[in-house]
C-alpha cells in the first residue's frame, strides 16, 4: 500500500536536494534523503501533526520540517499528497500563492 505520493515538483525537489548535497558528500546526501523519507512516512501515518504557516494563505497546506527542508502537503488526501520539499529559507508566500481562477 502506498502511504504518500509526490507531485512531479516534489520529486524534482527531492532529486535537486540530493544532487546539491552530493556535490559535497554523497553520504550526507543519502542521510538527508533518508531523513526526508522517514518524515514522509511519519506524515502519511499521522497527517494532522503538520502545521500551517502564517505566510501561506491557502489553508489546504500543512508543513513539516525534515532536516533544514520543509515538506508541504495536503493532509486530507489519501494517499497523502506531497506538493513540495523546499529549503526553509524560501519565500513561502510566493511559492504557495493560490492560483487565480479564470
Amino acid at each position: 500500500m502506498i502511504a504518500y505520493v509526490l507531485t512531479e515538483e516534489a520529486e524534482r525537489d527531492l532529486n535537486d536536494i540530493w544532487d546539491y548535497i552530493a556535490e559535497q558528500s554523497i553520504e550526507q546526501a543519502d542521510a538527508v534523503a533518508v531523513e526526508i523519507r522517514e518524515a514522509l512516512d511519519l506524515l502519511a501515518s499521522a497527517p494532522g501533526i503538520g502545521h500551517r504557516r502564517a505566510d501561506v494563505r491557502d489553508a489546504r497546506f500543512r508543513f513539516w520540517r525534515a532536516n533544514r527542508f520543509i515538506i508541504a502537503y495536503f493532509p486530507e488526501t489519501s494517499p497523502l499528497q506531497v506538493v513540495r520539499i523546499v529549503g526553509g529559507h524560501r519565500d513561502f508566500r510566493k511559492l504557495f500563492k493560490r492560483p487565480r481562477r479564470s
